[in-house]
């Protein structure tokens, strides 16, 4: 009998300590005042997150709560919020304090290569990759790539003229096979065209590559218990064998390319990803005063075939969705409001014979379609 209640304490014990200890952290935005759907205190909100798209759960949420809220994707706290000046605060302002982002994909951040990406690396490492991937994007290196896409244009608009007259026409299809045209061209160099072949194996692997993620049972365990993670290791590791990671398979055909331009001059190309094989690497060694910039060594190196290959695969999958979907918001604008419409197509005209940088209100109109919320997203503040 002793043994029994010795062990039912054992059992118990524990049991009740993890669930005060989840309810305690599940009560955060309650204890702090910001409203907010009720958590489970097993899921959080993940399940109904992930009822609907994410900008139709998100509005759900603005009308219920008004305009800053707080809810947990799995066990990690989200605010979400439409002050576009505490947006800035954060954001730009102040956006040193603020480098990491919060857990956002649990099972990519601990994959042992997609965990390479920039979007999941910490600081200061996320620092020295970025200075990094940013010798790819210079504006003598970005010039080189210009007549190929003043070429696409062209021909997009020789497209576009078969279905002037036809009726109604899906432009987000035209502006995806479009945008395709110019990611693989600029970022690959790959000389395929996609203007009439929205069914090609590149446009719908890209597709599901960026909307197939955080996606399945795997994530929703992973992302429902971020705060046991160093427990959490072998379940990773199970997932990693069995789970399916969309973008994976990019990941691992960009590796390819990576490894066949680099064994052959020949394959060079005046692309994106010769720019990031030619980019350095900064390391940074030191004792414990590092941080201050004391008694440092900086070694430079090349970016890894890995840091590449994935980083490479993100600016692919990235600017293939949201250049589609910003020209979508832009046309969008320019058709319902047509003063607007006038004043670029002037502004446009004034321009194109000194300096597309004049065009004020184009800018102004692409930086308003890039505002639209698609879906909420956490940065972390740096502890320095």
């Amino acid at each position: 009998m002793l043994m029994t209640a010795a062990l039912v304490i054992f059992i118990v014990t524990p049991l009740v300590a993890l669930l005060l200890w989840r309810w305690h952290h599940f009560s955060y935005f309650k204890r702090i005042g910001i409203p907010g759907p009720k958590p489970s205190i097993i899921w959080g909100n993940i399940r109904e997150y992930h009822s609907m798209a994410h900008y139709k759960i998100v509005e759900k949420w603005f009308q219920q709560y008004g305009d800053i809220f707080g809810f947990f994707n799995g066990d990690v706290p989200f605010v979400v919020l439409k002050d576009l000046d505490f947006i800035e605060y954060i954001c730009v302002r102040n956006f040193q304090n603020f480098t990491d982002r919060g857990v956002l994909m649990t099972l990519e951040e601990n994959h042992p290569i997609l965990g390479r990406a920039l979007k999941h690396e910490r600081s200061p490492r996320w620092k020295r990759i970025r200075s990094s991937l940013a010798q790819g994007f210079s504006g003598a290196k970005l010039k080189q790539i210009i007549p190929q896409l003043e070429e696409e244009v062209t021909q997009f608009i020789a497209y576009l003229e078969k279905d002037a007259n036809t009726g109604e026409v899906n432009l987000q299809v035209k502006y995806e096979e479009l945008t395709m045209n110019y990611v693989a061209r600029s970022l690959f160099g790959i000389s395929e065209r996609f203007l009439g072949k929205h069914d090609h194996p590149l446009v719908t692997t890209a597709k599901a590559a960026f909307r197939g993620v955080t996606k399945g049972p795997f994530h929703m365990i992973a992302q429902s218990t971020t705060m046991f993670q160093p427990f959490m290791k072998p379940f990773y590791w199970i997932t990693f064998a069995l789970g399916e990671f969309t973008f994976q398979a990019l990941t691992d055909e960009t590796a390819r390319i990576v490894d066949l331009r680099r064994k052959d001059e020949s394959a060079r190309r005046p692309d994106m990803l010769q720019n990031l094989l030619e980019a350095r690497y900064t390391e940074v060694e030191g004792g414990p005063h590092a941080a201050n910039g004391e008694n440092v060594t900086r070694k430079h190196r090349p970016l890894t075939a890995e840091e590449v290959a994935v980083n490479a695969t993100i600016f692919f999958t990235a600017g293939f969705e949201s250049l589609a979907t910003s020209l979508c918001y832009v046309t969008f604008f320019l058709a319902k409001y047509q003063d607007v419409q006038e004043k670029v197509r002037e502004e446009v005209l004034n321009a194109v014979s000194s300096s597309v940088s004049k065009a004020v209100s184009l800018d102004a109109l692409a930086t308003s379609s890039k505002n639209i919320p698609l879906r909420g997203t956490s940065y972390s503040l740096y502890d320095a």
